[in-house]
């Protein structure tokens, strides 16, 4: 996290609140439930890294609809 603030859910794991100089490692295949910037005023700035195999084919999954 670089600035801002950060809500994040992944999976039906809790949700954390991420403040700069945090920083969150998500396992392979996670489904990344919910992000919400806390400050609406103040946007939020991350730096993300994603590490994939080269023979992935989707990279975001959709949820199925309710």
């Amino acid at each position: 996290m670089l600035e801002g603030e950060l809500e994040t859910q992944v999976e039906d794991g809790p949700v954390f609140r991420l403040k700069p100089g945090d920083t969150l490692c998500e396992p392979s295949m996670a489904l990344h439930r919910a992000t919400r910037n806390v400050n609406p005023d103040k946007p939020a700035k991350i730096l993300a890294v994603h590490l994939t195999p080269i023979d992935a084919k989707e990279l975001v999954i959709p949820e199925p609809e309710k």
